[in-house]
């Protein structure tokens, strides 16, 4: 790959590297454009994101498998795209490519130097805080729903006539401008510019208008519409957003509680289609100020597509089409500009493996033993779970749901549900500090006691031995 690489941006120096803590010393000293980095490969993502937080290089990440996990992973770290492996090298060569052809457009403006009654404004300031402090211009920004329309969206802004001038950069997600000129109307400019555009063209288009109600420098400015315009994740395109509307995310848990965990998984199992579209929209479509931070959102979709996984695997929906689409619906979540389109994709992929659930279902065509395993590993933190409560879920009486489960796995439903328990018991006791008590009520034991008593059932151990042993 990297000789690949070298033959076809021959302007650009290529490395690699195989080990985590050389990484963060090449990344400090080589300072890359471009970083194309296997996630599994990160064991300290706190140190590698430090690193990356000040050099900021375009990331492409790789990923064995498209799970919550590492989506969490990869929108932690800013990737700019997520490619499930195993992967060609072409497919790697192409998105190099678009990378790369964006890095020259940004080094080719970072030569640029805007000028207007008597001031300069030069890139770099864009990034640099200014000594003096004194200049306080005027400062929009323009953003397209498909960045590859940005220099289109940016030409007619240069051919497009203000009644007073303003100066523009082109970056590689937006278009940034200034002006010095405070009289004008610059609102009403821009509702006409935008007005003007749809006329012409089709590409939905974000305009921020940040005038003199923010005070900064070109530095902040620029920082403060970068802000502005995350809010199109909400409110979509065709609209200018004004600086009255400033930006503070409010606080959202981006992962699923048990409750709803149970929820879904009750959702999904009964087919309820419609409740399960009502519930998205309910929590991802009726935001009012303040909005959550979009990362958080997009996270919490995963936590909800881990959920849809698992239903997959209970069906053996793991082949294509459905995988495919699948992992289509995973990289909409982690990049998809606006949250309608995401729920809209995500509303039509449920109902899409929930029909064809049904359809083997009314053929008989899906394993009962694998059903019901998936069911108590889904099901395991309900401390009310019985072989009744299960055979029932399943329609069919307790005698034949017990003789099912003990054909294929050679033991008894209260030994397969104590086994998967214990198994959750022993991840939560080495990864996390929870209480031996709210480690034995999250994984579904009646009483502390219980659990005491099975734990060393298995491994000869209370769960406090255990979890010193372990340290």
């Amino acid at each position: 790959m990297m000789w690949l690489l070298n033959t076809t941006m021959t302007s650009w120096q290529v490395d690699a590297i195989s080990d985590e803590r050389m990484l963060i010393e090449r990344i400090e000293s080589f300072r890359p454009d471009l970083l194309i980095l296997e996630l599994e490969m990160i064991a300290d993502l706190n140190s590698v994101m430090k690193v990356l937080n000040i050099v900021k290089p375009v990331i492409c990440a790789l990923t064995l498998e498209a799970t919550f996990a590492q989506a969490k992973k990869a929108i932690e770290i800013g990737a700019a795209e997520l490619l499930l492996k195993p992967i060609s090298p072409e497919i790697i060569l192409k998105s190099v490519q678009k990378f790369y052809r964006q890095s020259d457009e940004r080094k080719e403006s970072k030569g640029l130097i805007a000028k207007n009654s008597g001031e300069e404004i030069k890139y770099q300031e864009l990034f640099l805080n200014e000594k003096d402090g004194q200049r306080n211009p005027f400062c929009f920004g323009l953003k397209t729903e498909n960045t590859n329309t940005l220099p289109k969206i940016y030409a007619s802004l240069e051919q497009y006539k203000f009644k007073k001038p303003i100066f523009s950069f082109i970056l590689s997600d937006m278009v940034i401008c200034f002006t010095h000129h405070k009289e004008i109307d610059w609102k009403n400019e821009w509702s006409r510019f935008l007005r003007d555009l749809q006329e012409s063209q089709s590409e939905p288009l974000a305009i921020v208008i940040l005038t003199e109600n923010i005070q900064g420098d070109i530095k902040q400015k620029y920082s403060e519409v970068r802000q502005l315009m995350e809010l199109t994740f909400y409110l979509g395109f065709n609209q200018i957003i004004h600086d009255s509307t400033m930006v503070h995310w409010r606080f959202l848990d981006p992962f699923l509680s048990p409750e709803e965990q149970q929820l879904w998984i009750n959702l999904l199992n009964e087919g309820e289609i419609e409740e399960i579209k009502q519930w998205l929209y309910r929590e991802f479509l009726e935001f009012t100020l303040p909005y959550p931070d979009p990362g958080i959102i997009r996270i919490r979709l995963t936590s909800i597509l881990a959920q849809i996984r698992r239903y997959m695997i209970s069906y053996r929906l793991v082949s294509n089409p459905f995988e495919e689409q699948y992992l289509q619906l995973f990289q909409r979540i982690l990049y998809s500009p606006v949250i309608y389109r995401i729920i809209e994709a995500f509303i039509a992929f449920t109902s899409r493996i929930i029909e064809d659930v049904k359809q083997h279902q009314a053929v008989k065509h899906v394993n009962l033993p694998e059903r019901i395993l998936s069911y108590l590993e889904s099901n395991y933190m309900n401390a009310q779970l019985t072989l009744e409560a299960t055979a029932q879920h399943f329609q069919r009486n307790a005698s034949y749901t017990s003789t099912v489960i003990s054909k294929k796995y050679d033991k008894s439903f209260r030994v397969l549900l104590n086994e998967i328990r214990m198994k959750q018991s022993i991840k939560l006791l080495k990864e996390t500090n929870l209480s031996i008590k709210e480690i034995s009520t999250a994984c579904g034991f009646a009483s502390q006691q219980y659990f005491n008593k099975v734990f060393h059932k298995y491994l000869n151990l209370s769960p406090t031995q255990y979890r010193k042993k372990s340290e």
